[in-house]
């Protein structure tokens, strides 16, 4: 799992149908929990500038079920980030 990945994996549920604004937080907040210093995250961000799109593609990957992304709400999915329908 890279990094962009792990990152994606802290992030909360709940941000399925957040603003990408909501979604940077949520990756700042998710590299947080996994002991990035605020630092780190800053030099993640600026040098290499796919860190944020590579990190919002991996999220919504979590969830993505077919080609419009739009029918995906947060109670679609279950706790273990797949869909309910199983």
């Amino acid at each position: 799992m890279n990094i962009p990945e792990r990152i994606a994996s802290k992030m909360p549920v709940s941000l399925v149908n957040a603003t990408e604004d909501e979604k940077i937080k949520g990756i700042y907040e998710a590299a947080l929990s996994l002991g990035w210093t605020p630092d780190e995250y800053y030099r993640a961000v600026t040098i290499n500038e796919d860190f944020l799109p590579d990190t919002l593609q991996a999220y919504k990957y979590r969830f993505y079920t077919g080609p419009d992304m739009s029918q995906v709400t947060a109670d679609d999915v279950t706790m273990n980030g797949r869909f309910g329908c199983e």
